[in-house]
């Protein structure tokens, strides 16, 4: 990043004559448009490298049980390649139908052994669908196993969105300087999560976005974002069985972004870490379970323009 170095210019009143006061401009402070999402156009052509790393203990107890059953269990999920954009969502900005030409996908549950999920060289094509069990997915023109369809989602992810964009809840109307911090649209916030079957109490979502710095990722430069949103009250969420109820719950996000200063430049890098923490009571066969739940998920990805197929 460049700044201006303060300039300061001394005016003499004639040959030999005192100095007056000095003039000083004032220094001069670079702003930045922010855009944290990167939109994809249909023909575009990536190179992508992402892991999911998943970590969930329960401790789960049914009202006459004399003591709890504990458990836990971790997954990774790793997946790189090329895709290519085939056709976008109706909001224009995310892909509804893509393929991607496999270089690695691969799982790990509870620090094992790795699965391999599809072999160098395999096709996987992926479309969308409101619903995950409508979504479609391929490899080599065969439906994919339900192994596949797991690892891709949390990746790459199976569901269209309609909620507001990650610009509009994170993002900043207006250009920002190095160290700028602003709030998250808060009732945007909770728009996006209502998309993705997530309710919270109105004024229960907090957080802010910072412009921490310029970064260069081969040669280009990025600005680098650090966002945090805390979710309390959580009121439904969708994945949990029906007649759950919630005693407890809330949600705490920190995302850390690089994103390229000019648009047109191709490289993304993102790292999410969420936690949750909730007591819930679950029906069962013998009976309501209180189940006690904390889950730690972490995300990272890096995007990197491969050219186009325009």
């Amino acid at each position: 990043m460049k700044v201006e170095l303060l300039l300061v210019v001394f005016v003499f009143a004639g040959c030999g004559g005192a100095p007056d006061a000095p003039v000083v401009s004032a220094p001069t402070v670079r702003t930045y448009a922010i855009q944290v999402q990167h939109p994809r156009r249909v023909g575009d052509r990536w190179h992508v490298v992402a892991d999911d790393e998943s970590s969930v203990r329960t401790s789960a107890r049914v009202a006459d049980a004399p003591a709890p059953v504990d458990s836990s269990k971790v997954t990774h999920v790793h997946g790189e390649g090329t895709v290519v954009v085939g056709e976008l969502q109706p909001n224009g900005r995310s892909p509804l139908r893509d393929e991607t030409t496999i270089d690695e996908l691969w799982t790990t549950l509870d620090l094992g052994a790795k699965q391999v999920l599809a072999p160098p060289g395999a096709h996987v094509v992926v479309e969308r669908a409101a619903k995950k069990a409508d979504a479609l997915v391929t490899v080599d023109g065969v439906p994919a196993s339900q192994a596949v369809r797991d690892a891709i989602d949390p990746l790459f992810s199976l569901t269209t969105y309609t909620g507001p964009s990650d610009d509009e809840v994170f993002g900043s109307t207006v250009p920002q300087s190095i160290g700028g911090e602003w709030a998250i649209n808060q009732s945007l916030a909770e728009k996006s999560l209502i998309a993705t079957d997530v309710v919270a109490a109105p004024g229960a979502v907090t957080g802010s976005t910072k412009l921490v710095g310029v970064q260069s990722i081969d040669g280009i430069d990025c600005l680098e974002l650090e966002s945090k949103m805390t979710v309390g009250g959580l009121v439904s969420i969708g994945s949990l069985p029906p007649g759950s109820t919630i005693q407890s719950a809330a949600i705490d996000v920190a995302l850390h972004l690089l994103v390229p200063v000019d648009e047109a430049r191709g490289v993304t890098r993102s790292e999410m870490t969420m936690t949750m923490k909730g007591s819930f009571t679950v029906p069962s066969p013998r009976g309501p379970v209180l189940v006690n739940l904390e889950s730690v998920k972490r995300a990272h990805s890096m995007y990197r323009a491969a050219g186009s197929i325009r």
